[in-house]
């Protein structure tokens, strides 16, 4: 079998039941194949997403596999593809697939019309290790809005160590607001996560403002793809990455437990550009 580097998705794919990783090799085989679904398998997965070069995707797709999202050259010139196989038929009945498709076409036919607002990003700001306790406070909060993926306190230091970054916005010395960022120095992109806002702010602009400061930072850093995926029917964080002019790339189905409820995820992305 053929040897291949492959980085984890998600860190808790236990508790979705999914084998999610981006395989980094230039030819996919047969035999690597089905050794991830025979890992899969094993943990008792029911669903394996791979994040590929789209020079694999024929592969992908004789193998089972269907093409669920695409972040446009991600690679280069090459497109990441985001293709899936099922190992338990339920999983791939999306019960609220009508309701995503309507949220989907309402965040962009109404953004089309929309002048961007920008708001104040100087009261966003660069988090450090001291913080850990106050972001993990607001991503343990069940009231707080867009939040999904729940992080304690050590693992927030801990990736603070890595290719982590978490903004922050303050309000009477609690963190009311936050967004981890994770950078790909290889592919020059960042997926933005874990986009969390108290919901005693809502509808204060925090998540709009936290975007716009990612945006300028990241762009400062030299990034050139930003990307990150929203539950499906997260109808206020969907319509923030639309009027920041995110590009939909699909949805990934059933790709995420909450709560006991499977949720589909959708796709966006943007290229940097120096007009920001």
């Amino acid at each position: 079998m053929q040897t291949y580097e492959a980085t984890p998705l998600l860190p808790n794919d236990k508790q979705h039941k999914l084998l999610a990783m981006e395989v980094q090799t230039q030819h996919l085989c047969d035999n690597t194949l089905n050794h991830i679904e025979n890992t899969a398998n094993q943990n008792c997965n029911t669903k394996v997403l791979l994040q590929v070069k789209e020079s694999n995707s024929l592969a992908l797709m004789s193998n089972g596999y269907q093409i669920e999202a695409t972040i446009p050259k991600l690679y280069c010139n090459e497109d990441a593809i985001f293709a899936a196989k099922y190992l338990d038929n339920q999983r791939k009945i999306e019960a609220n697939s009508g309701l995503y498709d309507e949220i989907l076409e309402h965040v962009i036919s109404n953004t089309e019309h929309v002048e961007t607002t920008q708001h104040n990003t100087s009261i966003a700001r660069l988090a450090n290790r001291s913080d850990a306790r106050g972001i993990a406070k607001l991503f343990a909060n069940d009231e707080t809005l867009y939040s999904q993926w729940q992080e304690d306190e050590p693992r927030i230091k801990a990736s603070m160590q890595g290719e982590h970054e978490y903004i922050v916005i303050d309000y009477l010395d609690n963190i009311v607001a936050a967004v981890n960022i994770k950078y790909d120095e290889k592919t020059k992109s960042c997926f933005v996560q874990d986009l969390s806002v108290a919901s005693f702010v809502q509808n204060q602009g925090m998540a709009t403002t936290l975007i716009d400061f990612v945006l300028h930072r990241l762009l400062r850093n030299g990034v050139e793809t930003i990307h990150c995926q929203c539950i499906a029917d997260d109808y206020a964080m969907n319509k923030v990455l639309a009027r920041h002019e995110f590009n939909f790339g699909g949805r990934l189905t059933n790709q995420v437990i909450v709560q006991d409820q499977l949720h589909s995820v959708n796709m966006w992305s943007k290229k940097l550009s120096k007009d920001l």
